[in-house]
């Protein structure tokens, strides 16, 4: 029976927060956690960073001394007359994200697409690191 009870509070307190005085809730966690693939095949390096609801024309990708950078900006939409929000899990703000590159990635060669919420980034590797490449048997 106490446990009853003491669940009823906690609920209840969850709801006095969730509507407490009219102010919309924020989300706990207000920090971009974009999810990121590396894979490597014989002659790239293939990123994948999910990125959904961003458009492609405001995520940058630059490459500075052997530094891939991705970023963006998400901004909050406008809202009409009479529209209130009352709880926002959607984040909003700037996002950055560093990858030290090797000296085998051929830099010039680097690609970028955005497809279905997906930045897919071609990281091909040097001619000499491809033709070194070679695989071992294992006895």
């Amino acid at each position: 029976m106490t446990h009853t009870v003491s669940n009823v509070r906690t609920v209840q307190h969850l709801l006095n927060e969730l509507f407490d005085a009219g102010k919309p809730m924020q989300a706990k966690q207000n920090q971009w956690n974009v999810k990121t693939n590396i894979n490597e095949t014989a002659d790239a390096y293939h990123l994948e960073l999910l990125v959904p609801g961003v458009p492609k024309n405001d995520v940058k990708v630059a490459v500075d001394k052997l530094v891939l950078t991705v970023s963006f900006d998400a901004k909050e939409e406008e809202t009409t007359p009479n529209y209130k929000t009352t709880y926002r899990e959607f984040t909003i703000g700037s996002f950055k994200k560093s990858f030290h590159l090797t000296e085998k990635i051929n830099v010039d060669g680097i690609k970028a697409a955005q497809e279905n919420g997906i930045l897919k980034l071609y990281l091909p590797k040097k001619a000499e690191v491809i033709q070194n490449a070679k695989l071992i048997d294992i006895e």
